[in-house]
This record gives C-alpha cells, structure tokens and sequence, in this order.
C-alpha cells in the first residue's frame, strides 16, 4: 500500500481507527521531553497484558531536569509508578529499556539510563535498574570516566551467562579507551551487576556503543547473543559505520556488517526483528541516517538483515532528504499476518509547506517483502514524532494486528506518546484447499463495491509490485486467480478446483482492491498446504 493510497484508506476507515484503542499520553511540563525514550516491557502487573514505559528526561520531580520514567500499564493506561533521576540535571529517561527478569520472580524489570550523573553538565551517565512488581532500585551502574556518555545505549540481552537470569548491555559511545570517541560496549550481570565482557572501539571516533541490542540466541549455543552499532566507523569512508554481532556467552565476534560508503553512520539505530523468515533466528534490523554529512540531500536507510546469516533481506528507503529516516527503529506484527514488521521513525520529517517541519513520523514495512504498510506524520511543526518508536506487543481492539508506541517529545512543548492501533488491513480466508476439490478464497472488510483480485504464489513470500502503487508479499511469477466484486456485506470470494498435481505444495495468497479511480489496498498475504 503506497502513502497516495494508505492516506486514502486511512480516511475512509477513520472511524474503525479512532474506536479501536488509539490513545495520547502527554507530559506535565514546558521542558519535560515526555517521549524521548519508549519500550515495551512485558506483563509486570500480572493482568496478562504487555505493559510499557516513557522517558522525560527533562521532567523535575527531584531537581531541575533530574528528568524520569513512567510506567503505564498496557491493560488501562494509569500510571503504575514513576522512577525519578537521583539528581538535577542528570535527565534520567534518555533511554529506556525492559530489562528482562535480572532477579528471578518471573516479572520483567526496567532499566534506564541517565545522560548526567553529577550537576555540572559532564557526559557520564549512569543506569540504573528497578524492579517490574513495586519500583524499587536493583542497580546502579556507571563508569569511571568523566566524558564518555554512559548509558548512551542500553539493552537487556536475556542470559548470556547461563545462571538463568537476564543480564544488561549498557553503551559509551564517546569513551576514550582507543582514543578520543572511540566507544565501550560492557555487559553486566543481571546478578549482581558484575561485569562479564567489555569490548572497544578500534579506532577513534568510532562511536562504539551507539546502538546495542539483544538479538535472541543466533549462534546456536543456547545463550542470548547482541549486535553493537558504531556509526562513525571508517573502513569503508568517512563515517560509513559498521555493526559487531557478538556472542554473548564468549564475547567472540560472530560477523560483521558494514556500511556502504562514506557518511552512511550505518549502524546509528538497531532493532531486533523476531524471525521474518522462518529460519528459526530473529532478524537485525540497521539504520543509516547520514546525521554527519555536509550534504543537503543525506538519505537515510534501513537494511533489515538475516539472523542467520546476515545477508541482506530488504533495503528500506527514506520519501525525503532530512528526515532521519532511520533514527529509532522498532518491530511489531502491524498487518496481523503472523509476522513482525519493521517500525522506522523519521523524527525531522515535514516541511514549511505543510506546516510541520520537523513533525516527524513514523513508518511500518512488512517483515515479509519490505513493502509499505502505514506512514503517520506528526501534525505540528517541532513534535520531533519518532524520536523513539516501538510495538506495544499488544492488540487493544482485538482484530489480530499488534499496536505501536512512539514518541513526540518536543510537541506542544511538554512531549507526548502516542498509541497506535493500525487500522484495519483486508483479511483473507483459503478454505477445503484439497487436490480434486473445489477451493474458496475470500476477502473480509473490503469497502463495499470494490473489485478484489486475487493472486497466489508457489515461491514463498517476497516483494512483488502489481501497479504503480501497490506491491505485494508474493515472489513472482505470481498466478493470476480471478477478479471479484465486495459484496455490501465488505466479503469478495472466487472459487475454484484445485489440480491433482499440487498434493504437498504450498501455496501463498494475497489479495488487493483494484479501483481504479478509488483507494487500493493489499490483504494480509497467508500461506496453506494443499491437502
């Protein structure tokens, strides 16, 4: 679905999208930043719904810009505790994270980080990780240099250790180990907060430790392994940037992913994509934004890579130069297909034209073929939208498409996050797909009136475009089955005898709105064998 014919489809299924959970959460104060860090953090008030957490790193509850956390929860939007900066100007929230369960009662903690541990504005942060049931402090943790942004990235990684508990990536992207800007990544005991692998930067400059991220066990060895961005690296030019994927139980290096040329800062956002494939390994999602050239045209970028084996799965583009297309980056199923897509927040999109330069935005593509499936634009100037961005891991209207959480923190100038449930995509439906008999495919919330085509696949899932504006999650050659109109009821169906022959094969079915002078829109694409 392309951004002409998504707008279109928006507005016409307004109503289902306002009514199905969508909420605004806003900040308190002129100042406060209230999203410029989100994160989903499984159930920890026990009601069996996901809950999630926001920064406001320049929120006051304990000094000027001590800045905070706030912990909603996913089932009733109330506050279920706040977590403050120890002090003024330490701006607690800049990054937040779900810890994983660090000590063992089986609810997930929360980790965020500091930009300041002390009030005369040095760059060393500090962490500090706090317990999902009551708020209370687990840990704190910090270094002892003075400049070298502590706390500039963080993750929990799950256990890279193998005493059961999950443990915690912190980055410092300008600490000096290899010289000026060089980076650390370290990785600490959920435990006991001991270190257990610290790694470097190469050279200076690097920024080693802007990015980090749990991908889930890619190895094989049973342990959670992670990805570390380091966006200024050279090899490749000038700030080209490179991603380290390393174990988690042995600290080796796994692979390396590099940028393409100079200036890309490949490596700038990181997001773990849950298994896109079917190859049993989660997938790495990397951003490039160009945030350091000098060029008035620098195209940000989002390669989505195997878990497996790194290759290249699909190439994700900007629309517009100086969007920082790329910036955040999150995963959730937004289409309701079985499969993670990729959320990309694009934080300075907008213009002068429209009124809202630097509204920002955030998109979502399909896991399965990279296709645009939903573009939203903030609706002011300065909303900063897509600051931060990640799905919920929740569905709140139940139609089987998970929600999205991003962050605006420069809007109205207290900041806000907004809850997103996508709206409604078209359903599809294959039923007594057996060999001899006679197969009904059938497309559900379809506008009234509107001629369906369906198309099916024996290749797998893939990028396919059928028009101009409208692309598929098919690999060609892709098989034409028929043209139907939506009855009043919004439901089209063919049918169909399926040959002998295809006993065993699987088949892959998409379907999509063919007016010619209306709004286009793709089902969800799904998959059956035939019996």
């Amino acid at each position: 679905m392309t951004t002409r014919t998504l707008l279109t489809f928006l507005l016409m299924t307004s109503p289902a999208f306002a009514q199905g959970g969508s909420f605004t959460l806003n900040g308190i104060n002129t100042g406060d930043r209230f999203g410029e860090s989100v994160a989903a953090l499984g159930d920890i008030d026990g009601d069996g719904v996901s809950d999630f957490a926001i920064g406001a790193s320049g929120a006051d509850y304990n000094g000027h810009n001590s800045g905070s956390i706030d912990v909603f929860s996913g089932h009733t939007l109330s506050l279920i505790f706040r977590l403050n900066g120890a002090g003024a100007y330490h701006r607690m929230g800049i990054q937040v994270a779900s810890a994983g369960d660090i000590n063992g009662d089986g609810i997930p903690d929360i980790a965020g980080s500091a930009k300041r541990d002390n009030p005369w504005d040095y760059p060393s942060g500090y962490v500090q990780v706090w317990s999902g049931v009551d708020g209370s402090l687990l840990l704190t943790l910090s270094s002892t240099v003075s400049w070298d942004r502590f706390g500039t990235a963080i993750a929990g990684l799950g256990d890279v250790n193998g005493d059961g508990l999950s443990d915690i990536a912190v980055g410092s992207k300008q600490d000096t180990w290899q010289g000026p800007g060089s980076g650390t990544v370290r990785v600490f005991s959920g435990l006991d907060g001991q270190i257990l692998h610290t790694w470097h930067g190469e050279h200076p400059w690097d920024f080693f430790g802007c990015s980090v991220v749990g991908t889930g066990d890619i190895d094989g060895d049973g342990l959670a392994d992670l990805a570390i961005g380091a966006a200024l690296e050279d090899t490749r030019g000038r700030d080209c940037g490179a991603v380290y994927v390393l174990s988690g139980r042995t600290g080796e290096r796994i692979r390396l992913i590099k940028g393409n040329s100079a200036f890309d800062t490949f490596g700038y956002s990181l997001a773990r994509v849950p298994d896109t494939n079917g190859d049993g390994c989660d997938e790495l999602a990397i951003g490039g934004v160009q945030a350091f050239s000098l060029s008035p045209d620098r195209p940000g970028f989002v390669q989505v890579h195997s878990g497996k084996n790194g290759e290249v799965l699909f190439l994700l583009n900007e629309f517009n130069s100086l969007e920082t297309f790329g910036a955040s980056l999150g995963s959730c199923d937004v289409d309701g297909d079985g499969t993670s897509d990729v959320l990309v927040g694009t934080p300075t999109a907008g213009s002068w034209s429209t009124g809202n330069l630097a509204g920002g935005g955030v998109r979502a593509f399909s896991g399965r073929s990279g296709r645009l499936l939903l573009n939203l634009e903030g609706a002011s100037g300065g909303e900063y939208m897509g600051t931060a961005v990640c799905g919920l891991r929740i569905d709140r209207n139940g139609d089987g498409q998970e929600d999205i959480l991003v962050g605006a923190p420069g809007r109205s100038g207290i900041g806000a996050a907004e809850g997103i449930t996508p709206p409604t995509f078209i359903s599809l439906d294959v039923s007594n797909l057996t060999a001899g008999n006679t197969a009904t495919i059938s497309a559900s919330s379809v506008p009234p009136q509107s001629p369906v085509c369906f198309q099916a696949s024996r290749q797998g899932y893939g990028g396919t475009a059928v028009t101009p504006w409208v692309t598929l999650d098919l690999a060609a050659p892709l098989i034409d089955l028929g043209t139907s109109i939506a009855g009043s009821n919004g439901i089209a169906s063919i049918s169909g005898t399926v040959p002998t022959e295809l006993v065993g094969t699987t088949l892959y079915f998409q379907a999509w709105v063919t007016n010619l002078y209306g709004p286009e829109a793709s089902s969800r694409s799904i998959h059956q064998t035939v019996q």
